[in-house]
């Protein structure tokens, strides 16, 4: 089901009191943590990382990944569409200062790409254009999708008249709860055809659309037996002649349009493939490009297939060497002999160009400091001139616009228009099921005290957001832990707040995408957030946090079983007023290890552990460093029911952040020595992975982030990298495939206070 590129603003409850993890940065009683810390003249970052990570690492070192930031300064370019070299229209969609989704739409004047006004939908959350064409100059039709207040996916178009872009009613299709319309095809002023998918009652199914000049009708469509179609592209060479691909259950799919009918076609089907972009430059003769992957689902290859009018045929796409995952997203064929195909990469922008036998790849080049550049639409009106439009990441770590052309002998970046705003992401949990698989939640902020839930795929070594939905009639919505039992399936949680108030919330993710499930309410809540989860089965999940009463705040588990949520009943110390647990980790079905922290009856803040033993929740006794001002855990890691670390802080006599870690042997929880930074205002370690005798941790300094390994008796600090321009940075949450392959992830902060997505790769 094709979904919109940015969600509703609805978000993140804030934490319920200091010492909570839930929305940023987990903090020591008393001690700002890094979401409010400005830095002032004694907390000047170091010149170098180096600075204050003295000593060797265990393991291979960090890196910094880039990922992608849910931003309002932003655009994205989707679909080209071009009459002459000197005339073009690009559209897309980008956020708002308000933290909105809207449409964007682009005009090349043979010079300079130029922003156009375009209209907004009464009430939409959120807005994107996918697909454009033009007869003329002054006449263009595009197409894409919008979202409503009630949640509900509505097709969307609109038409340029060569002055202004205006709204055309078009229809929802009959029984569909989610339409979208990726792409549109016109051969005159009066005939255009579109495509996308639909969601009805048993289950996705292809979409399309004609319009008259007057009106939009929907059109009867065959589709495959298992109703999972969907069509990204559709060309059309003759009035009533066109040609629509995309995929079904992993498969490719293409149908043809005879102005009376569609009829499905049989096409070439590598594993786990998909066609994204077609064109047709004469009756008869079709390329279409998309994308597919090995046996082991490890790496993604360039796709490319021909229609002669009879059947469809596989054709050998150009690979880039070494390249892990390619794609092609869209490709435009000014004769049968002369096509041009975009896309990227791992990263870079990627073009090709069939000469009339074979693909060949051109030479191309990436945006200057820029990342995560993809080129996803692109027009030759003439052999010798090609404009490519899409997005790309910039230094900024800010998702812009993109816009490339070809003269005939060269490809060369054009300045394209990207609408400006802020944005503040962070990332604070992560699970990796596999080496080439990591998922990675959050939340994003979008100003006047409103936030999104945010989630990030890492597929090899690229991370890219992920749809993620947003409780209806939340404002502000965060996602604090997830876990992964398997590749196809991830289990996240966090809370929401609305008109009532805070509520828990959970989400799990499958290869449709993510998706809300219900979550049990305490009678007695003034408010609830979960904090962590771990699965040690699909079936088999617990999650933790906490919940306000009219006393104050006490612990809360809640378990998963594939199905359905539950509460459970955990005990608080006697005497205290504000409890949480933050961390959980289940090494079976029937045990589980949960630490977080307690207010006691003498307002001091003091660790807490409790277990789960298949039946109840028991409190276990933790000890405390001595003269500690105030001590927390924040993430646990066990790797059987009687070996257990968890790591936090504490704050000492000088009023100093060191680190904490502290070991389960199934009898009692001890002290075990970790160092800290020298000079750190306040180390901090807030997530550990452990396995096979070895752990990681992570966390941060209250400057720089920081990481520790133990391979044996003896944790080390690990020098871990910084983004450039970065003021304050932290690592939030880890998992590791293996004691020196790890991902972590977190936040930094800039000069401005602005926030961004961090991760950072050993190994």
């Amino acid at each position: 089901m094709t979904t919109m590129a940015a969600v509703t603003p609805a978000q993140a409850a804030p934490a319920t009191r200091a010492g909570s993890v839930s929305v940023t940065v987990p903090r020591l009683q008393g001690v700002a943590g890094l979401s409010t810390l400005v830095p002032g003249p004694s907390y000047r970052p170091p010149a170098t990382p180096a600075a204050i990570h003295p000593g060797g690492s265990a393991g291979s070192a960090w890196a910094v990944r880039p990922t992608p930031n849910v931003r309002t300064s932003n655009g994205t370019l989707a679909s080209e569409s071009c009459v002459s070299p000197h005339r073009c229209q690009a559209v897309g969609s980008y956020t708002d200062v308000a933290g909105v989704t809207v449409t964007l739409a682009e005009t090349w004047n043979g010079r300079t790409w130029g922003t156009e006004s375009t209209p907004r939908k009464n009430g939409a959350i959120a807005s994107a254009l996918s697909g454009v064409s033009c007869t003329a100059a002054d006449i263009c039709v595009a197409v894409g999708g919008y979202i409503d207040s009630t949640q509900a996916q509505l097709p969307l178009a609109e038409i340029w008249d060569g002055v202004a872009w205006k709204a055309l009613p078009i229809p929802n299709p009959a029984g569909s709860t989610s339409t979208f319309l990726s792409a549109v095809a016109c051969t005159s002023p009066r005939q255009c055809l579109a495509v996308g998918d639909m969601l009805v009652t048993n289950g996705p199914g292809t979409l399309a659309e004609e319009w008259n000049g007057t009106r939009w009708r929907v059109l009867p469509m065959p589709n495959p037996n298992n109703r999972s179609g969907g069509l990204s592209a559709v060309s059309c060479p003759g009035r009533n002649a066109c040609v629509a691909v995309g995929s079904s259950n992993s498969r490719t799919l293409a149908e043809s349009w005879n102005g009376t009918s569609w009829s499905l076609q049989v096409t070439p089907s590598p594993n786990r493939s998909f066609l994204l972009g077609v064109s047709c430059p004469a009756l008869g003769s079709c390329h279409a490009v998309g994308g597919y992957f090995n046996s082991l689902g490890t790496r993604e290859a360039p796709l490319a297939e021909a229609w002669n009018g009879r059947v469809w045929t596989g054709e050998a796409a150009a690979r880039r060497r070494g390249a892990t995952f390619s794609i092609l997203d869209a490709v435009f064929c000014f004769s049968t002999a002369a096509c041009t195909a975009v896309g990227a990469s791992d990263g870079a922008p990627l073009a090709e160009r069939f000469d009339g036998t074979a693909w060949q790849l051109a030479n191309i080049p990436s945006p200057a400091g820029g990342t995560y550049a993809v080129l996803a639409g692109v027009s030759c009106p003439r052999i010798w001139a090609c404009r490519a439009v899409g997005s790309y990441t910039n230094g900024a770590l800010i998702s812009v616009t993109l816009g490339e052309g070809w003269n005939g002998t060269a490809w060369t970046i054009q300045a394209t228009s990207s609408p400006t705003g802020s944005a503040n992401s962070v990332l604070s949990a992560e699970s990796c099921p596999d080496t080439t698989h990591c998922e990675a939640v959050g939340l994003y902020f979008t100003g006047m005290g409103r936030g999104g839930a945010l989630a990030e795929s890492r597929s090899g070594t690229s991370w890219a957001v992920q749809r993620t939905p947003n409780p209806v009639g939340a404002t502000r919505t965060a996602l604090t832990g997830v876990a992964c039992p398997s590749a196809n399936l991830c289990v996240a949680v966090g809370n929401s707040t609305g008109p009532t108030g805070s509520a828990t919330l959970a989400e799990t993710w499958s290869r449709k995408g993510w998706k809300i499930e219900p979550t049990p309410t305490l009678a007695n809540s003034r408010g609830s957030a979960l904090e962590a989860v771990s699965c040690s089965a699909p079936d088999a999940c617990t999650a933790v946090g906490a919940y306000s009463t009219s006393s104050g705040q006490a612990t809360l588990a809640e378990t998963w079983n594939g199905k359905t949520w539950s509460l459970q009943s955990t005990p608080n110390p006697a005497g205290s007023s504000m409890d949480i647990l933050t961390g959980v980790s289940c090494p079976a079905t029937t045990g589980c290890s949960a630490v977080g922290d307690d207010i006691n009856a003498t307002g001091t803040q003091v660790p807490l552990a409790e277990s789960w033993d298949g039946t109840s929740w028991t409190i276990q006794s933790t000890p405390v460093p001595a003269r500690a001002l105030a001590t927390a855990l924040f993430g646990v890691s066990c790797t059987a029911a009687t070996v257990c670390t968890a790591v936090g802080g504490h704050i000492n006599p000088a009023h100093i952040g060191v680190t904490l870690v502290e070991t389960w042997n199934g009898t009692a929880w001890r002290i075990q020595a970790s160092p800290s930074p020298a000079g750190a205002p306040l180390a901090t370690l807030t997530a550990v992975w452990c396995g096979s005798g070895a752990c990681n941790a992570v966390g941060y300094t209250g400057v720089v982030t920081l990481a520790e390994a133990r391979n044996g008796t003896t944790w080390k600090l690990q020098a871990t990298p910084n983004p450039a321009g970065a003021v304050n940075s932290a690592l939030l949450g880890v998992d590791c495939t293996a004691a020196t392959v790890c991902t972590a992830v977190g936040v930094s902060i800039n000069a401005t206070s602005l926030r961004s997505t961090l991760a950072e790769a050993e190994g």
